[in-house]
């Protein structure tokens, strides 16, 4: 039997002591950057500081690492095989301390009162300064080293900060796969071939289906891309290709997420009864974007069931001899 996909992570994270400093009930497709960007409210330990370590792992967890790869890696318990939803994480949170030098330069930098070419060069070498940097300000990774840029840690962390820092990443197709899960949008600043990639578009659109805007008219036909983009975000529908508009498959999957993404769907799939009640079931008010027919079609309003539907409803047009036999009768 296959086991159903995961939904939910419980995860545990410790001191060194190993007393329990927080919980985080988190999804399987966190990023280990979102987990300590939770982890910063729960604890007020800033991002910069912070360092995961985890029993199945032989360094510090990257920023941009999955928890369902970690997750991989350990035995599941009792209640995760019964269930086959949820999973149990057990994590070592490090706390740096930052010197007086560290933390002038990182204010002063963050100020643009420092070019980051006169920083001290033990700094400008110094990823948790940089990762410091980078959560206060993404597009500061533009004024640092090559090799920075090319950092999927230091760019997952830019991105996530400020998707437009992407723009001066030296990006990977790794990088990308590893990066838009978590920030999906930032797609409209990669490359035009990246933008044409299925498997780097598809990845932006599971996070973020509006980022099917930015994708390339040739991904905005494919019907995978769009099918997962819509179920994201229904609205998504709006920058689809026009037949995929028409695919009542498509529309349907659209207005299960977000009703109102009917007004996007062409004139046939607007006529579509099924479609339409789909919509209305979700939200009455979605009648509005139905085709003039089966609004002025009292049974199928009727059928909706709903009371807020009745508003967006039009009055059936009354035939010649009705209106004769009203002028004479």
């Amino acid at each position: 039997k296959r086991s159903s996909p995961m939904s939910s992570v419980s995860v545990t994270v410790r001191n060194l002591a190993g007393d329990a400093a927080a919980f985080v009930k988190s999804g399987a497709e966190w990023n280990v950057l979102r987990l300590k960007q939770e982890l910063s409210d729960l604890t007020g330990c800033p991002v910069r500081q912070q360092v995961l370590l985890s029993e199945t792992a032989a360094t510090p967890l990257a920023n941009w690492s999955r928890l369902e790869e970690l997750l991989k890696c350990a035995a599941p318990t009792e209640e995760a095989r019964e269930s086959e939803k949820t999973r149990l994480l057990d994590l070592t949170l490090l706390r740096l301390e930052k010197s007086p030098l560290w933390s002038d330069c990182l204010d002063a930098l963050i100020a643009r009162e420092l070019p980051f070419n006169d920083l001290p060069p033990q700094l400008q070498r110094d990823r948790n300064f940089l990762l410091g940097a980078l959560e206060a300000d993404g597009l500061l990774l533009g004024e640092m080293l090559p090799e920075h840029r090319a950092d999927a840690d230091l760019v997952a962390l830019a991105v996530a900060q400020n998707p437009a820092a992407l723009r001066f990443a030296s990006c990977s197709r790794p990088m990308l796969l590893s990066v838009l899960p978590a920030n999906g949008s930032a797609l409209q600043f990669a490359s035009k071939g990246y933008r044409n990639d299925p498997q780097v578009v598809l990845a932006a659109v599971t996070s973020e289906g509006d980022a099917l805007q930015y994708a390339s008219a040739q991904r905005r036909q494919d019907r995978a891309i769009v099918l997962a983009a819509v179920r994201r975000q229904g609205r998504a529908l709006q920058a689809a290709a026009p037949q995929l508009r028409d695919d009542k498959e498509v529309v349907m999957a659209a207005v299960r997420s977000d009703a109102t993404s009917l007004q996007h769907a062409s004139v046939g799939m607007q006529d579509d009864e099924d479609l339409v009640l789909a919509a209305c079931s979700k939200d009455p008010q979605a009648l509005r974007f139905a085709s003039l027919r089966l609004r002025a079609d009292a049974a199928f309003v009727r059928s909706i069931g709903k009371v807020k539907a009745l508003r967006y409803a039009l009055a059936p047009k009354r035939g010649a001899a009705g209106r004769r036999r009203r002028q004479h009768g």
